[in-house]
């Protein structure tokens, strides 16, 4: 009878540490906040592909976006600035609408470096919760709240304000990419592109492609950085997508990458 006793007595024990560390788990996925320095990597190796989209929305470039994952059934994420949210709010809709997820990519793009040792803390709290403010209207389809932060600047102390504030402790970021970056040619072959720095350096379409096709087939997938700022970068969308699902890749967001920090 002891010995009975005994078994049931480490069977709940068991249970209830199994149940411990499944609600420990989902805190950690879900209870995130600033981290001191950029999330980097983000999510390679698991054969999925994140489409992220910086700067918008513009029109005449990012209805054309939406088109393109209408047409192909794909899901992105759009880190927004607030002033241009303000300024296109049907675009705005139109990204909630087909159920992409948004995210915060500050006020008005202001890189967050260099900044004044007394007044940093007002030029944070405006350029990433006013933001905010503006956004979160559009974060319906978000299972948290994403920041990037403009040219990838951050610093600890900006972390530890933000997390002070009841919404800022709510988000997971900054969170940077995994693919798309930079350039890099390796014996005559793109290895790595960056549409943004494609454009400006007048590499084409093909070439810009090829570069972003490799890093992801190197890296197994991951998150991918574009911009609906120029043209180039819509014909760039239209062959990336079935190029990478052709290699088997899977199209997800933001919302199903499992954060740690």
């Amino acid at each position: 009878m002891k010995s009975l006793l005994a078994s049931l007595l480490l069977l709940t024990i068991s249970t209830a540490f199994s149940h411990e560390d499944t609600l420990l788990e989902d805190m950690l996925l879900i209870d995130k906040d600033f981290s001191q320095i950029n999330i980097d990597p983000v999510h390679v190796g698991h054969n999925e592909i994140v489409l992220t989209f910086d700067d918008g929305p513009n029109p005449g470039v990012t209805e054309k976006f939406l088109d393109i994952l209408r047409d192909f059934g794909v899901k992105g994420t759009f880190f927004v600035i607030g002033k241009n949210a303000k300024r296109y709010p049907d675009l705005m809709n139109r990204i909630i609408a087909e159920g992409h997820v948004v995210g915060n990519h500050s006020m008005t793009h202001t890189p967050l470096k260099n900044l004044d040792p007394i007044l940093w803390k007002s030029v944070v709290r405006s350029e990433i919760m006013d933001a905010h403010d503006v956004l979160v209207p559009y974060m319906q389809n978000n299972r948290n709240y994403y920041f990037r932060a403009p040219q990838a600047t951050w610093a600890r102390r900006y972390a530890d304000f933000l997390n002070e504030d009841v919404i800022g402790k709510q988000y997971i970021g900054p969170v940077l990419w995994d693919i798309g970056g930079e350039i890099e040619i390796r014996n005559g072959k793109y290895v790595q592109a960056a549409d943004w720095a494609c454009w400006s350096k007048k590499i084409s379409v093909d070439d810009c492609l090829s570069g972003y096709v490799y890093e992801s087939v190197k890296k197994k997938g991951g998150v991918i950085l574009m911009h609906d700022l120029r043209k180039q970068s819509i014909e760039l969308l239209t062959k990336i997508i079935p190029e990478l699902q052709d290699r088997g890749f899977r199209f997800t967001t933001l919302n199903d990458v499992r954060f740690k920090q």
